[in-house]
């Protein structure tokens, strides 16, 4: 119980769950992302090269948003945050599914990080269904809950014999007032 007092960590699952499985791989979404605009930065620009350019930073523009929407939900367990993570899940899906069809016009770079990012993206999207099970389920504050479950019974018994031994206490304390006053 002292370590969940003094270990965010280890009182909330979800934030050890979210700091191993979640945010590494959206670090490593962005990073994709900012390769591929920045291998799009080294592209001569063209009339046909400019809707790859805006379609690459909306992706990122919408990971972020989902980005935003988990953290939102890991400190508020909000159902509209929720809501929009998965409305900006969707958008990276059809993004990433439109990004591939620019086919040829991709570079080496941008191809490659997009068959990553495509691949992460789904082991995120596992993780994130693992990581709201925790957020929504009864041990989401384990600090919480072991006190519902474990601690609760032991306070009870712990008060139940406080209650026994102040009652034979007393009953020892009448008893020898008794008979120190039957001494005299």
């Amino acid at each position: 119980m002292l370590d969940l007092a003094t270990e965010k960590k280890k009182k909330k699952k979800k934030m050890a769950y979210a700091g191993q499985h979640v945010n590494p791989l959206s670090q490593q979404v962005l990073q994709l992302m900012s390769q591929m605009v920045m291998s799009e930065g080294q592209e001569a620009a063209s009339a046909k090269r400019r809707p790859l350019l805006i379609d690459l930073e909306n992706l990122r523009y919408n990971w972020v948003n989902v980005l935003n929407g988990v953290r939102a939900y890991l400190a508020f367990r909000s159902d509209n945050s929720l809501k929009d993570t998965d409305m900006y899940l969707q958008e990276t899906g059809k993004q990433l599914h439109k990004l591939q069809g620019y086919g040829d016009l991709l570079t080496l770079d941008e191809s490659d990080a997009l068959d990553q990012i495509v691949d992460l993206r789904k082991q995120f999207v596992a993780n994130l269904e693992t990581l709201r099970s925790i957020q929504g389920g009864p041990k989401w504050r384990t600090d919480a809950y072991l006190i519902r479950t474990g601690l609760g019974q032991t306070v009870s018994d712990t008060e139940s014999h406080l209650t026994q031994l102040v009652d034979r206490l007393q009953a020892q304390a009448s008893q020898t007032g008794t008979a120190l006053v039957g001494a005299f």
